[in-house]
């Protein structure tokens, strides 16, 4: 009776092929590489509800900065209240940021179709930053989104033909990284330990 349950508590506990793919991490950068696509399409549908898009996007990418980057602030010794704080300091200037460009559109400096190019600009140097102190994941959805913006700038008519190819190139990357730390698993991690010298 045993042996028959024991088969179904294997599978069950076995992940899904998405979930060997992917960890948990890369699927927080998947769901932000696919808002960063509804927020390019809003700013290129109309640059006014981007710039609102990019303002109300800024929680969520701090949340999920926070939740990428945890486990390695917390194994570099940062303590709870240093990681919260950085992070909403990085993304609050962010916010400000969306602000002050709304701001700058209110008073007829920038134009309306400007500011949703520049805010997304500001987002993309933002998650890249993030990428670089926090969680290199970001630092990838960073590029993608610093591509989006130049393309943007440069060929209009042409950005969803270059938009899709950019995001599965940075997708690609996430594969290609977990699949080659999976071959370095644990396992022969220990077995290359056993075999070294011990000092």
């Amino acid at each position: 009776m045993s042996s028959e349950i024991q088969p179904e508590a294997t599978l069950a506990s076995e992940p899904s092929p998405l979930r060997r793919l992917l960890g948990p991490e890369d699927m927080v950068l998947v769901a932000l590489v696919a808002l960063s696509i509804v927020g390019i399409a809003v700013t290129d549908f109309s640059r006014q509800y981007g710039l609102w898009y990019w303002l109300a996007m800024v929680p969520v990418f701090g949340a999920a900065s926070i939740y990428a980057g945890w486990s390695r602030a917390r194994g570099q010794g940062q303590t709870r209240v240093v990681i919260v704080r950085t992070q909403v300091l990085h993304w609050g200037s962010l916010a400000l940021a969306i602000s002050l460009i709304y701001w700058l559109e209110t008073a007829g400096r920038v134009t309306h179709e400007d500011a949703g190019l520049i805010a997304l600009i500001a987002v993309a140097l933002t998650t890249f930053l993030a990428g670089v102190h926090f969680e290199w994941r970001l630092l990838v959805l960073g590029l993608v989104l610093g591509v989006a913006a130049a393309v943007a700038v440069l060929v209009q008519e042409f950005l969803w033909i270059l938009l899709l190819p950019t995001a599965l190139l940075g997708l690609a990357v996430l594969v290609w990284r977990n699949r080659s730390a999976a071959t370095r698993s644990p396992s022969s991690q220990l077995a290359a330990a056993k075999d070294s010298p011990s000092v």
